[in-house]
């Protein structure tokens, strides 16, 4: 029983041939091998397997790798939980990342901080900012809804949110405000409550209407300008309905009534 004496420490049981050594040495109750080991059936270890040389950073891993710089990967059973961590280390700069598997969810975590989530169901819980590629250079994301071909697509080499057809932007609490693009036709509607407001509130600018010039381009209609505080319209205006339904009224109490019934001009 030389090998369990104090007196042997440093020599203990050594197995050599060709180069190859198996050490036992007492001060550290390890087995010390120089050349690797294959192992083609069934191992079972009931302490810590520890690869690299240094000792395990947590006291619970089961399965310890270093690189010997100061970083190292273990595997940590957690008693009594049925919950399994996988843990990242650097000891040069106290930092840490643990992957734990809890036989439902598999947390994400740096530095005890968990960072994300993977439910059993596919759904992930985020705990900071997402950012998709680089700047200068993106990836394309997209998301799905219901119906069959509606999606909304981050097109990275448009640089363009796109939606397809009929799929609406609502906005307010029970969406009140939509706007869509059928396919044919652009749509702006205020389904809810309330009134809609265009507002431009930079000192002397215009809301400016434009439309089709009839010859493939486009012109300014209206303008309601901030700077002379006036209406400004450049084309002709066209009340369309003969009879009563197509007056101009003017004054706060519409005293001045214009308008032609299809025969006559009345003032």
């Amino acid at each position: 029983d030389a090998a369990d004496s104090a007196a042997a420490n440093g020599a203990g049981i050594t197995i050599g041939g060709a180069g190859a050594t198996l050490i036992y040495t007492h001060a550290t109750t390890s087995w010390d091998m120089n050349k690797p080991l294959n192992v083609t059936g069934t191992g079972s270890f009931s302490g810590l397997v520890s690869i690299g040389g240094a000792t395990n950073a947590t006291g619970a891993a089961k399965l310890h790798v270093a690189d010997g710089t100061g970083a190292g990967l273990e595997v940590i059973p957690q008693t009594g939980n049925d919950r399994v961590t996988l843990l990242s280390y650097d000891r040069n700069s106290t930092a840490y990342q643990t992957l734990d598997f809890d036989g439902s969810d598999i947390h994400f975590n740096i530095s005890g901080s968990e960072k994300m989530r993977l439910d059993s169901s596919g759904n992930v819980e985020l705990n900071g900012t997402f950012t998709v590629g680089v700047d200068d250079t993106g990836y394309d994301v997209k998301f799905f809804g219901a119906t069959s071909g509606s999606f909304m697509l981050w097109d990275e080499s448009d640089d363009s949110l796109e939606l397809t057809d009929s799929t609406y932007i609502k906005l307010g609490d029970s969406g009140d405000f939509k706007m869509w693009h059928d396919g044919s036709n652009t749509f702006l509607s205020n389904e809810g409550v309330g009134h809609v407001y265009i507002q431009n509130t930079a000192d002397d600018k215009d809301i400016i209407f434009k439309s089709d010039n009839g010859s493939g381009g486009t012109t300014t209609y209206l303008t309601i300008d901030g700077g002379i505080t006036s209406i400004m319209a450049y084309k002709d205006i066209l009340v369309a309905n003969d009879g009563t339904d197509g007056n101009i009224k003017l004054g706060a109490s519409q005293d001045l009534v214009l308008n032609h019934d299809g025969t006559d001009s009345n003032i």
